[in-house]
């Protein structure tokens, strides 16, 4: 049992240290951006509005929608660029400018006097945020052999999910031992700082054992495989991009829809995220280890497939137990489908524009990400299941584009950029 377990959880990162400075700076940034976003800055405005300017407890909402698209276009709009950047100037670079770039925001958010202040500041949270993931994605790939990818993928996304799940609890614990609403920004200015510092002081200083995992292939018949490689890239932006707004569509109403259309109380509808919590934190790894040794694509279409007929699903009932199993069904197919779809795309992505594909994935996923809740919000106002059955309708076309476009792919070249010497040269 021990053996098995070292064997799943613990081999990837005695194969690739370079994870673990890794895996502690997507937790401090995610718990960051998550708490803030999800808990501290709804929860400062909630209780602060009045001495921040806001006139009526019904303000409240409207600020807090703004000034939470205020962060996810600045991300949206900068993903690429910074993507971009990072293949030029350094994966380690930017993955250490994003935190340390955006440390004191958290704190200077704490203390505005006007609620205005709160846009600027989360513009360079955008930016910050920007500057981090795609580069951070974007350097598993460059650093972890094709046969462990989808592994190593898994393991982020673990930690990514472990740090949003976690972050308002810790957010909510912090400001009961302090008896302060503020502490939680000052915590997560330090939490950003600790992460920079990590990117300088660690990652920074790791050497690669040979460039894109050394399996790079001869560059032969890259030129005619070009345009399949494009159309390949197009389909894939587009289903991440239906995707993410099938999902996040649904976002703001389940606990409503659990609450007043089938009324559970606030207590049994935490129920319902339980098994996908558990599930994926259990599975997400051994999933991605699934991926490695079967196969991406059919990684991806089958985890297309289950999330659509779970969606399907999920209006038709409405008793516990199996909106649980559902629930569960959706957050594996999310523990199957997400490694391997990065995996996928550090394949295709050649290591010299890896940055910009992730970049450029990143800035349809916000896309989506924007636009679902907006469609899904005219949706509830026509009738409770209407946002349900259009997430069915995008994640079925999706899982279709998947099956009849997604083909097998062999790894794109590595194209290693000049060393560049210092912080970012080697990584």
């Amino acid at each position: 049992m021990l053996k098995a377990l070292q064997q799943t959880y613990l081999a990837v990162f005695r194969h690739y240290p370079v994870l673990v400075p890794l895996a502690i700076i997507t937790a401090c940034g995610e718990l960051v951006y998550a708490g803030i976003n999800n808990y501290s800055l709804p929860l400062l405005l909630q209780r602060q509005g009045r001495s921040l300017g806001l006139a009526q407890v019904s303000e409240v909402g409207l600020v807090l929608g703004y000034v939470t698209s205020t962060f996810l276009l600045s991300e949206t709009l900068l993903r690429i660029p910074f993507g971009r950047l990072s293949d030029r100037w350094g994966r380690a670079r930017l993955i250490a400018l994003g935190p340390l770039v955006g440390a004191a925001s958290p704190s200077l958010l704490a203390n505005v006097s006007h609620y205005t202040w709160i846009y600027p500041l989360r513009v360079v949270d955008g930016l910050g945020a920007a500057a981090l993931w795609p580069s951070l994605f974007a350097l598993v790939g460059d650093r972890v052999d094709r046969a462990w990818r989808a592994t190593a993928m898994s393991v982020m996304n673990m930690i990514y999910l472990g740090a949003v799940a976690l972050a308002p609890m810790l957010a909510g614990l912090v400001i009961s031992g302090t008896r302060s609403y503020r502490a939680p920004f000052y915590g997560a200015s330090g939490l950003l700082l600790a992460a920079g510092l990590v990117a300088i002081f660690w990652l920074g200083r790791m050497r690669p054992a040979s460039s894109d995992g050394g399996e790079a292939e001869p560059d032969q018949g890259q030129a005619a495989a070009r345009p399949r490689v494009l159309w390949q890239v197009a389909v894939m932006l587009a289903i991440t991009f239906s995707q993410t707004f099938a999902v996040i569509m649904l976002a703001p109403f389940l606990v409503l829809y659990a609450s007043a259309e089938l009324g559970l109380a606030e207590t049994r509808v935490a129920l319902l995220f339980v098994g996908p919590a558990i599930g994926v934190a259990l599975l997400s790894i051994p999933f991605g280890r699934l991926a490695d040794r079967w196969s991406r694509e059919a990684a991806v279409k089958l985890a297309l497939v289950a999330a659509a007929a779970a969606m399907w699903l999920l209006p038709q009932t409405s008793r516990l137990p199996l909106l649980m199993a559902i629930a569960t069904l959706f957050g594996l197919a999310y523990a199957l489908g997400t490694p391997a779809w990065f995996a996928l795309l550090s394949d295709i992505a050649p290591e010299s524009r890896r940055g910009r594909v992730f970049g450029s994935f990143g800035t349809a996923q916000g896309l989506g990400a924007i636009a679902g809740p907006l469609v899904g919000g005219h949706l509830w106002g026509l009738a409770h299941h209407y946002p349900f059955y259009a997430s069915a309708v995008t994640l079925t076309l999706s899982a279709l584009l998947a099956v009849l476009a997604l083909r097998p792919h062999a790894p794109s070249p590595a194209v290693p950029a000049p060393d560049r010497g210092g912080l970012g040269g080697h990584v």
